[in-house]
């Protein structure tokens, strides 16, 4: 678990506490576990996809802070309130800092866990949203290795 811990960062938690995440959903993993496939493969993946959902959690919880409180115009909006709703500078700058941050981590992974091709390819899809019927054509049929 250590080891996956290191992999993903989360916002003011330590590592001892992405462990500890990750135990509790290794539970919910047992408990969403169906026979029929190996447990290990789909403990996994399925500790993956919940640490990836903690993370985006984490950087763009508040972005849709307006959207998600109902407040009625009749009532007066208490500075309590107010400071709680408007995000301030300070958190702006820790939201840019922890996707800057997320990205950096992303380029160190993508690099090496990529080849050349591979990672030509996932930027041509994902940076710079080209479908796959375009980034065939322009990269041709390259081979693994032939780039």
């Amino acid at each position: 678990m250590k080891k996956l811990a290191a992999k993903y960062w989360l916002p003011n938690d330590t590592e001892d506490e992405v462990i500890q995440v990750l135990r509790i959903e290794l539970w919910n993993a047992v408990k969403e576990y169906r026979p029929g496939r190996p447990f290990q493969g789909f403990a996994k993946m399925f500790l993956h996809n919940r640490l990836k959902t903690l993370v985006a959690r984490k950087v763009y919880g508040g972005k849709h802070v307006f959207f998600r409180e109902a407040v009625s115009l009749e009532t007066a909006v208490s500075d309590r309130t107010a400071q709680r709703s408007v995000p301030s500078a300070e958190d702006e700058a820790m939201a840019r800092l922890i996707r800057l941050a997320l990205k950096e981590r992303l380029y160190e992974v993508l690099d090496q866990a990529l080849t050349d091709l591979e990672r030509e390819c996932f930027v041509r899809r994902y940076i710079f949203e080209q479908s796959y019927k375009q980034i065939q054509k322009e990269l041709g049929d390259q081979q693994p290795g032939s780039s």
